[in-house]
C-alpha cells in the first residue's frame, strides 16, 4: 500500500512542479514567429514543466490500479496547496489571506474526508 501513496505524492509534487516551472518558462519566452523561432525560445524551465507533465499521468495510472479513485482524486487535491506555496517560496508571488483560507479549506477537507 505504500508504494501507490508514494505514487501519488510525485504526481502531485510532480504536477506541481511542473506548473511552477511553466510560469517560470514563460517569463522567459520570447514572441517570434514561425517555428524556429518557437524552438530557439523554449527554455529549462518549459522544458522541465514538459517532462514533469508527461511524467505525472504515468504515476496516476499506477496508483488508480492500486487505490480506489475517490482517494487517489482526493489526494492530487493538494497539488494547489503545493502550486500556491512553490509559486511563494520560487517565485515569489504574493500570498493573500484567501489564499491561505482556500488552502486551508482544501487541507481541511482532505482530513474530514478521510474520517
Amino acid at each position: 500500500m505504500i508504494a501507490p501513496i508514494l505514487a501519488l505524492a510525485g504526481v502531485v509534487v510532480l504536477s506541481a512542479a511542473a506548473q511552477i516551472a511553466l510560469k517560470h518558462g514563460a517569463r522567459m519566452l520570447e514572441i517570434r514567429k514561425g517555428v524556429r523561432g518557437f524552438v530557439s525560445s523554449l527554455t529549462p524551465g518549459l522544458i522541465t514543466a514538459g517532462a514533469a507533465f508527461l511524467s505525472a499521468p504515468v504515476l496516476y495510472f499506477y496508483a488508480l490500479t492500486r487505490v480506489d479513485l475517490g482517494f487517489a482524486y482526493m489526494v492530487t487535491a493538494l497539488t494547489q496547496v503545493f502550486v500556491l506555496f512553490g509559486g511563494r517560496f520560487f517565485l515569489h508571488e504574493r500570498l493573500k489571506p484567501m489564499h491561505l483560507a482556500g488552502a486551508s479549506l482544501i487541507i481541511c477537507g482532505i482530513l474530514l474526508w478521510n474520517l
